[in-house]
């Protein structure tokens, strides 16, 4: 199978990007529908929100057809991002994969630390905490 990700646009910098959703879709003609949760503070609770199915692009080309569709899945995405930008927690380097010659976006400390978590359990981590407040 090619590549698991393509480099697509996001919030103007290229990202790796899965295409298992534009593959599946492709390949079953299942509806892509947008999904997320958005809190609602005055109600103190998790709204859903859906938005319309996304229109797959079907040329004929099948590695286009992912590369067209996964990008338009990620514009969504960002399009929600920008809406509720208070609510968007990405929990790892979104821009860590980087295109071949182009320069690191984040910078060594950045990367050292999420290197340094990425592993760790939480369990592990919350031992770690223990052991630098020590004993209650």
């Amino acid at each position: 199978m090619p590549g698991e990700a393509v480099f697509v646009d996001f919030f103007g910098k290229k990202a790796s990007t899965t295409t298992g959703i534009a593959r599946v879709a492709l390949h079953t003609d299942a509806a892509v529908v947008p999904g997320y949760a958005v809190w609602d503070e005055p109600s103190r609770k998790y709204r859903l929100r859906f938005e319309p199915p996304i229109e797959l692009t079907r040329t004929g080309d099948t590695e286009r057809d992912v590369l067209e569709n996964t990008q338009k899945f990620t514009k969504v995405i960002e399009e929600i991002v920008r809406k509720y930008p208070e609510q968007w927690v990405w929990v790892h380097g979104r821009w860590n994969t980087r295109p071949q010659g182009e320069p690191e976006i984040y910078d060594f400390f950045v990367r050292l630390m999420m290197r340094r978590t990425a592993g760790i359990s939480r369990s592990d981590r919350r031992a770690a905490g223990r052991r630098r407040r020590g004993p209650k």
